[in-house]
Formats: C-alpha cells, sequence, structure tokens
C-alpha cells in the first residue's frame, strides 16, 4: 500500500480515506522523500535511439553505436 502524506504548515497529513479499512493501533511507514523536480528530463539521447525507428534501418539496434557516433577506427 502506498499513501502519500500532504505537507501542511505544523507537519504532514495523512487523509484518514487513505488509510480506509485499516483496523489495526499502531502502522509502521516505510517513508520515501519526494522532492519536486524543477529541471525537466534530459530525454536527448532516447530521443536519438528512438529516432532509430524512423530510419528504417531494420538493424539499427544491432548498430546503434555506429549510426549515433560514427565507425570506430
Amino acid at each position: 500500500m502506498i499513501v502519500e502524506a500532504v505537507k501542511k504548515a505544523d507537519g504532514y497529513y495523512i487523509p484518514s480515506e487513505a488509510l480506509g479499512g485499516v483496523h489495526a493501533d499502531r502502522i509502521k511507514l516505510k517513508i520515501e522523500f519526494v522532492h519536486d523536480n524543477d529541471q525537466p528530463a534530459d530525454y536527448s539521447a532516447l530521443d536519438q535511439m528512438i529516432g532509430l525507428c524512423d530510419t528504417h534501418i531494420h538493424d539499427a539496434s544491432e548498430k546503434h553505436d555506429e549510426i549515433l557516433y560514427g565507425k570506430r577506427r
């Protein structure tokens, strides 16, 4: 079960409906800190790989290094 806590002025709040059906006296939580990422992810390398599909080169997956970076010397 994954439950999201919402940051409030006096701490964090877990909505009671998120734990609906839980009737235990205590719960143990594994905490993961999540930070909003202001920087967009850099997908340029992935875009190059996906772009190989548009080339219609049937063995592009096998020769991707050669296509992207040129032949080795």
